[in-house]
């Protein structure tokens, strides 16, 4: 049989094999896939993805946008022969190719025939920013996230890809003051602060295809929260003027724990960071007429990679200080309460 005949009668009998986003492989194998189809959800760039699979494992769905070439891979899930997975980060009114894919018995990966989807358009433009998140956790395997307000009650919660396109974006009502992606990759959380000692903070959990899940109520929440990796949030809250010798009312902040049952507790008090010596008034919180000494505005979560150890790192804004407050292991169900291990900055440092 002639040479180049028979080469290509092998290239047209050997099973296709798409290149993955790590660099891997996966090989056609579309009778192993039923059913994959897509629906779109309320976020106008957020697509539902379904299908079967013959054989029981975990699996997933690569997605290409036509336009700009890049690749994506949802996260492989826990197995099982029905599957679904969100397709997020494509830009409004745009063109993808879907394709399944799944590991085989020998760890390998193999996926389905491609099927054609496309996104929506956004329902507003875009506001000029007027606010950034801009902690850690705003930014997630190339997304970024950004919080926009306006004057009238009305925010905008955008997610940004690396090429600087709009992917995601809903309005909500209230102002947003920071956002983050859900730790265990469900979503998004955002932050609306109260201004008021007597006022409530909000934290929302909303999922990429718009669903709002739990909002939890935090009394006095202001300016800052994160996620705990073990469940729940911290926040910083507003806490009771109190008086000293010399009759003067200060404010000072506290560290709280938001439970995922709903409770809230002060697990630190922010004076354990200013001593005496810094108790002078150096700005006066509005109309409520007290020192606000105590005002603190970030606070993020650090865990030690080597020992597990958890701590809260908070910055102290009218003191230039910043603050490492030592965790216990376990907030949740519990009365356990944070610790000082440092200060630093200010008028005195607790570490040179």
């Amino acid at each position: 049989m002639n040479a180049l005949l028979l080469a290509a009668l092998l290239a047209a009998c050997s099973p296709e094999v798409v290149e993955l986003t790590d660099g891997s492989e996966c090989t056609v194998d579309d009778a192993q896939f039923e059913s994959l189809s897509t629906q779109s959800t309320d976020m106008a760039t957020v697509l539902d993805a379904a299908f079967k699979t013959k054989s029981a494992g975990a699996a997933g769905v690569m997605y290409e946008v036509t336009k700009s070439g890049t690749v994506r891979m949802t996260p492989i899930d826990s197995g099982g022969t029905s599957h679904d997975a969100v397709i997020f980060g494509v830009p409004e009114d745009s063109d993808i190719v879907v394709r399944a894919y799944q590991k085989d018995e020998n760890d390998e990966l193999i996926c389905s025939d491609p099927i054609d989807a496309s996104t929506g358009s956004f329902p507003h433009a875009p506001l000029e920013y007027t606010t950034t998140v801009f902690d850690e956790s705003a930014v997630a395997d190339g997304y970024t996230l950004v919080s926009a307000f306006d004057n009238a009650g009305t925010s905008y919660v955008d997610v940004i890809d690396r090429s600087g396109e709009l992917v995601w974006s809903k309005e909500m009502e209230g102002s947003i003051f920071q956002s983050q992606f859900a730790l265990d990759g469900s979503g998004i959380r955002t932050f609306q602060p109260t201004s008021s000692i007597t006022g409530t903070g909000y934290i929302q959990e909303i999922g990429f295809d718009g669903t709002e899940g739990q909002t939890y109520e935090v009394p006095a929440a202001h300016t800052s929260f994160t996620q705990h990796p073990h469940g729940g949030y911290l926040s910083l809250g507003w806490k009771e003027a109190m008086t000293d010798a010399n009759g003067d009312l200060y404010a000072l902040d506290t560290l709280l724990y938001t439970d995922l049952d709903g409770s809230t507790r002060e697990i630190w008090d922010i004076s354990q960071a200013i001593r005496q010596e810094q108790w002078d008034c150096d700005m006066t919180f509005g109309n409520e007429g007290f020192c606000d000494i105590g005002h603190s505005n970030f606070v993020s979560h650090y865990e030690n990679p080597d020992t597990g150890e958890q701590a809260a790192m908070v910055s102290i804004r009218h003191k230039h200080t910043v603050a490492k407050v030592n965790l216990p292991d376990e907030l949740s169900g519990t009365q356990a309460m944070g610790t000082l291990a440092w200060d630093v900055g200010g008028q005195t440092s607790s570490i040179a």
